[in-house]
């Protein structure tokens, strides 16, 4: 089954280094990855809504594609929440904010392997 990524990162050491990762996790789930189209949409984790208005606008065409052609789409954490807003849903964007027990944050050093990139408490 061939599973498209919702999101190619620019040519960084940083996007790269994302591609390969998501890439890999896909294959280890029994997907063939791609960036073309494919029999289900994957929408890749990353950036707040609203701080990559033509990334948001690619992912939101991408999910309405996948709707109408009834095909499944899966989100990793920023794709579960475009997949939320799509359908009217409303979120935090900012959990610090609103709450002081739920803590979201970014991992420190580096690339390690299979590791996650952030951890929720």
């Amino acid at each position: 089954m061939i599973a498209q990524l919702s999101w190619l990162y620019p040519e960084t050491e940083y996007g790269i280094n994302t591609n390969l990762q998501y890439y890999k996790w896909a294959r280890r789930m029994g997907f063939n990855p791609s960036y073309d189209e494919g029999d289900i949409l994957i929408l890749l984790g990353g950036a707040d809504i609203g701080t990559k208005p033509e990334r948001d606008k690619y992912e939101l065409g991408l999910i309405e594609k996948y709707i109408e052609a009834g095909k499944p789409i899966f989100g990793i954490c920023r794709g579960m929440q475009l997949l939320g807003l799509r359908y009217g849903c409303t979120f935090v964007s900012h959990i610090p904010d609103v709450s002081k027990t739920l803590v979201h944050s970014a991992q420190d050093g580096g690339w390690k392997g299979d590791s996650s990139f952030h951890k929720i408490k």
